[in-house]
């Protein structure tokens, strides 16, 4: 997701809680819903940025190897 799409969801979530008990059935559900999906995804997030950590490790590894261009440098590694 996005930072708009999470900051959407977060706004959405808010308008349904500020309704309380005059909530719809729908929109009850779609509140559950709506927290569920905030949860698990701040669950998963820990798991998600390790992976992504090691991933570009693994590519700085690689590129350090080779002495390809890193962070922008044009001279690469020496």
């Amino acid at each position: 997701m996005t930072f708009d799409q999470l900051m959407a969801r977060d706004r959405r979530i808010d308008e349904l809680d500020r309704l309380g008990r005059a909530r719809t059935r729908a929109q009850d559900h779609e509140f559950g819903a709506l927290m569920s999906a905030r949860d698990q995804y701040w669950r998963r997030l820990p798991r998600a940025l390790e992976a992504a950590r090691a991933k570009a490790a693994q590519l700085e590894t690689y590129a350090r190897q080779h002495r390809l261009a890193f962070d922008n440098d044009p001279r690469g590694f020496v």
